[in-house]
């Protein structure tokens, strides 16, 4: 004999039965699963990997932020290099160095797609850990190259600092200390994931 699940599976949609030829063992256990049901907890999935202050910064100001400094460059790249040095008034850039700024226009519009990315699209969060990690580092070779450019002495001096040089050192600072408390865990926990998907914050 067919239990009765499998008879309301297979005659449900011809309705070949009535509910008196169910046995009451049906309906007690249908009643359970409703239970069951019933008492699992909404669920409501997370939208991001980071907590929200650094997935602001790193997400959308940080991005934005590089999204200009490439177009800066591109637009005027003799500007943005006379800009770097410790003598703007006195650099004569040459084509080779047009390229080379040309080039790092296009880095900076790179690494804003990527981070733009990472925080927006990545719900795994030792991507977007091991990613900060590494900017983490990066932010130590742009101040090293900023102060290679301007020298010991305006390096020290930040009231002598022009935008170029402030954005260089004073934000990739900010930035860094930014991106070490996040490592650190100071704005809170990520949102942890389970088998590639974001795991639901239970809403009792």
């Amino acid at each position: 004999m067919p239990s009765d699940r499998k008879r309301l599976r297979v005659h449900r949609d011809a309705c070949l039965f009535s509910p008196s030829q169910l046995s009451p063992e049906f309906f007690q256990s249908n009643l359970c699963l409703n239970r069951q049901v019933k008492q699992t907890p909404r669920v409501k999935m997370v939208q991001h990997v980071m907590p929200t202050i650094p997935w602001v910064v790193f997400g959308f100001v940080e991005p934005a932020a590089l999204a200009y400094a490439c177009f800066v460059a591109f637009k005027d790249p003799h500007e943005y290099l006379r800009a770097l040095g410790p003598t703007p008034e006195a650099y004569k850039p040459d084509d080779a160095s047009v390229a080379a700024i040309l080039s790092l226009g296009n880095v900076f519009l790179l690494i804003a797609v990527a981070q733009f990315l990472c925080c927006h699209v990545s719900s795994e969060s030792r991507i977007a850990r091991s990613y900060v990690l590494l900017l983490v580092l990066a932010d130590y070779g742009h101040i090293w190259a900023t102060y290679k450019g301007i020298g010991y002495d305006l390096f020290m001096n930040p009231l002598a600092w022009n935008d170029t040089t402030t954005g260089n050192i004073g934000a990739s600072a900010i930035l860094n200390a930014m991106r070490i408390a996040y490592l650190l865990g100071l704005f809170g926990k990520d949102n942890e994931i389970k088998g590639g998907k974001d795991v639901a914050k239970k809403v009792e």
